[in-house]
């Protein structure tokens, strides 16, 4: 095995990850007749960044890569790409999604369900205001550049299951305006949307989005081929570049500084507008650079699964609570992390699991969570909780070249608020999925 990882380098992990995504890709959507399946999703927001990092466009990248960190990424490709692939094709040819009418009230959601909806995003910009003033001392932490930098990142125990739920709340919101088509649920879901952004929190935005865009593909609000369709897809660019534009400024500390993003981190290739080709590296690619300088510095020590399975243990006993901070988490990341700068700090969904197995067994957590993707990606017929699990759970695995998301208590917990509802008969609807030529 040794003697493998040796002879692999930049060329051959590039050719590994451009061929499987193109044929997974195509091969897949084939198979399923539809595009927003988890290989096309984990290529476009894992292996594609992956890709674009051993191109080294960057001057703060090695020229090699420690050979442990070659052997994630090997795991990576055979259990996120040609797994799943494997997985999808053998299902077989899958019957296309037909969308419930809008105007069947009986297949619809309750009016209790798209109250609790609206409560949820109430509640959700509330904490987040919340927390924003009791960490940083303001309401909205963005108009003060320096605080809203230092604390960004802070949290309140327990106040942070409401301040980090925004994508579950958009997941109901959305629901409630494909069936119900009320202004009052349009404007909660933009501010539920670009709350997150009063503590310059873009991983937030970033997960309600993704959610979105799935969501719509199962319960179509904006439909693609439309002039609304083309004006959505402007929308989101425009956000996007809000972003790239939003990092920048909070790297300037809005203003006080004046430093270039493509400059800082020495990209060499295109930068595009306000630099975004150079940001999206910084924040993407750039990642596995540090996930490999994370393998450097820490060879040995190991957690045995506690960082990569918090989860089970945080997401609702707060294990991490009972034994007065004991339990690892996000810090024994960052304590350990020696990132590339101030402006790329991230080390994907990767360094969990190779702090807590190495990278001999670090496949343990790859293949539980691609497992459960799996398993909510073939029951997301069966009804709106399902299509909704899948929606929110996809937005977390989408980000794993950015950060460890998919095994962060938060996204359980607001899955979990998301879900409440339909454990609870009055509250729910009767499954609404319908697929073209049966029934499931």
């Amino acid at each position: 095995m040794l003697e493998v990882l040796r002879s692999v380098n930049p060329s051959i992990l590039l050719s590994l990850i451009v061929g499987g995504v193109v044929i997974g890709t195509i091969w897949t959507s084939v198979r399923t007749r539809h595009l927003l399946h988890p290989v096309f999703l984990i290529s476009v927001g894992f292996f594609l960044p992956l890709a674009a990092a051993t191109l080294r466009l960057s001057d703060l990248q090695a020229s090699h890569w420690a050979y442990e960190t070659y052997a994630l990424a090997l795991e990576a490709w055979l259990l996120w790409l040609v797994f799943p692939c494997v997985w999808l094709a053998s299902a077989g040819r899958q019957d296309c999604w037909r969308p419930p009418e809008r105007s069947d009230q009986r297949q619809g959601i309750s009016a209790a369900l798209m109250w609790y909806a609206r409560i949820l995003g109430i509640l959700n910009i509330a904490a987040i205001i919340l927390q924003n003033y009791l960490t940083g001392g303001l309401p909205i932490l963005l108009v003060d550049p320096e605080v809203a930098f230092e604390y960004h990142t802070a949290t309140v125990p327990i106040l942070q299951i409401l301040a980090r739920a925004s994508f579950a709340a958009c997941a109901l919101l959305h629901l409630a305006i494909y069936y119900r088509r009320r202004v009052i649920d349009v404007v909660l879901l933009l501010l539920v949307l670009l709350c997150p952004l009063t503590k310059l929190a873009r991983i937030d935005l970033m997960l309600s989005a993704i959610t979105l865009v799935l969501m719509n593909a199962y319960f179509p609000i904006v439909k693609l081929r439309s002039r609304k369709g083309f004006i959505g897809l402007a929308a989101l660019v425009g956000l996007l570049l809000g972003l790239v534009e939003l990092g920048n400024q909070r790297l300037n500390r809005f203003g006080r500084f004046s430093v270039s993003y493509g400059d800082a981190i020495g990209f060499r290739g295109y930068r595009g507008p306000a630099e975004a080709f150079a940001v999206a590296y910084g924040y993407f690619a750039l990642s596995f650079e540090n996930l490999d300088r994370f393998v450097k510095e820490n060879p040995e020590y190991r957690t045995r699964g506690l960082l990569s399975f918090s989860p089970l243990f945080n997401a609702v006993f707060f294990v991490n609570r009972l034994t007065a901070g004991k339990y690892p988490g996000p810090d024994t990341i960052v304590d350990r992390r020696n990132p590339v700068g101030p402006m790329a700090t991230v080390e994907t969904a990767l360094a969990p699991f190779y702090l807590d197995f190495g990278a001999g067994m670090a496949w343990v957590p790859m293949l539980f969570y691609m497992l459960v993707w799996l398993w909510l990606y073939s029951h997301r017929h069966r009804g709106l909780s399902y299509v909704i699990a899948y929606a929110g759970y996809s937005a977390s695995m989408v980000l794993s070249a950015f950060q460890g998301v998919v095994a962060a208590p938060f996204i359980y917990q607001g899955l979990a608020l998301a879900l409440l509802p339909f454990l609870l008969p009055r509250l729910s609807a009767p499954p609404t999925a319908v697929v073209a030529g049966r029934s499931s």
